[in-house]
């Protein structure tokens, strides 16, 4: 009896905490960014969480935004701006929500504990900031090789269009070096020493530099959204 009162108790709360979400207009958060079928290697980054009338958006702080439509009358079941099935889980419980779109997953967590100086993105993306950047993040670094495992986060600035179709990416590296780079169309380069492999595998730039500096960068980091 007495499991059975706890159980109908903890749903409750759970209700009660979406349904307060749901009707505010909007509520900071935490994105932690997947490729998609993956649950390490992520992005981390401050973002704004709404919700009216059943349509959402998610603001991230790197310039990134999902604007999701509800479809047809089965609970969870949304598209993305190109009309692209995407799915909303619990699994989070009163913590957050899970989004699975076409090549990541966005797990939105109402706490935002998790964000190095989460009440100043400025700072949280330091050196950079929007102040001279189009957007700023932090990616999936590393110094050691080609093992990208995710446990160390690189501070990013990021901007757009210089020239049209072209996104240049300042890195601030562990060691306290900046690496530069850019991106077109069909091309990762870097003007600084070092031979660079890059790949798109499931939304997400994985770059090598001479074998001992990776990164993991969203295609929509580059891109926009």
């Amino acid at each position: 009896m007495t499991k059975n009162t706890s159980l109908g108790a903890g749903l409750a709360l759970v209700l009660v905490f979406f349904s307060s979400v749901a009707q505010a207009d909007q509520v900071s958060a935490r994105c932690d960014i997947y490729p998609r079928g993956e649950d390490h290697g992520g992005t981390v980054v401050p973002c704004i969480f709404s919700q009216r009338q059943g349509y959402i958006n998610i603001d991230r702080s790197d310039g990134v935004a999902y604007d999701l439509s509800p479809k047809g009358d089965r609970p969870g079941n949304y598209t993305d701006r190109n009309g692209k099935d995407v799915f909303r889980n619990s699994g989070l419980g009163d913590k957050g929500l899970i989004f699975r779109l076409p090549n990541e997953t966005v797990f939105v967590y109402w706490d935002t504990a998790g964000l190095p100086e989460a009440d100043n993105v400025n700072n949280y993306t330091a050196p950079y900031s929007t102040a001279n950047f189009d957007a700023t993040a932090r990616i999936s670094c590393s110094l050691s090789g080609l093992e990208m495992a995710g446990k160390v986060d690189c501070a990013i600035g990021i901007n757009r269009g210089l020239p049209p179709r072209q996104t240049v990416i300042a890195i601030m590296r562990p060691d306290g070096v900046e690496r530069v780079l850019q991106f077109d169309a069909v091309k990762v380069v870097s003007p600084g020493e070092g031979e660079v492999r890059a790949r798109l595998v499931s939304g997400i730039w994985e770059i090598s530099i001479d074998n001992t500096e990776t990164y993991r960068i969203p295609v929509e980091a580059v891109e926009g959204g």
